[in-house]
């Protein structure tokens, strides 16, 4: 953790340069790359059940005040939506790769490789108990914004009972 820190204190420094002031604004856009591409991973530790990198993404984009629970709760579903999808159409004989091909907006380069090892690890059922349980979470924070712990615990046990 402290390389990742020092890491990230030498972008803002090396972005500053010459400036010594410092702004909250200077580290969010020196650090904007590392959340985005967080955002994106993070339905795939869910899925591969990696809980170390879950947690510290899940930290890192919540601690910058960028994304809210709800918002990486969203394109949670939205990440199993697609993997549901390959996977039905992978059941009607399609290959995995060219359904993958076929989605839009498409998966990234470098994230292919994973979606399409997830798809083939996850079941139809399994994808839909999962989506049962989103739903019921998105219900239960809609109606109390204040249960973003319980929104992080109850991933935190789908990662754990789904993924092991």
């Amino acid at each position: 953790d402290s390389m990742v820190i020092d890491n990230e204190l030498s972008k803002v420094i090396l972005y500053k340069h010459p400036d010594k002031n410092i702004t909250l604004d200077d580290v969010m856009i020196c650090c904007e790359d590392e959340i985005n591409s967080s955002i994106e991973q993070i339905s795939e530790y869910i899925l591969t059940g990696n809980t170390t990198e879950f947690s510290r993404h899940f930290n890192l984009i919540t601690s910058a005040n960028k994304y809210s629970a709800i918002l990486i709760l969203n394109n949670f579903r939205n990440y199993l939506n697609r993997i549901y999808l390959v996977k039905c159409k992978s059941a009607q004989g399609e290959a995995i790769k060219e359904a993958m091909a076929k989605l839009k907006p498409p998966i990234f380069y470098k994230y292919q490789n994973s979606f399409s090892a997830i798809t083939k690890k996850m079941t139809k059922q399994k994808i839909e108990n999962i989506m049962e349980k989103i739903t019921q979470l998105e219900i239960d924070a809609k109606n109390n914004y204040k249960i973003t712990d319980l929104i992080i615990n109850q991933l935190l046990y789908v990662i754990t009972a789904y993924n092991k």
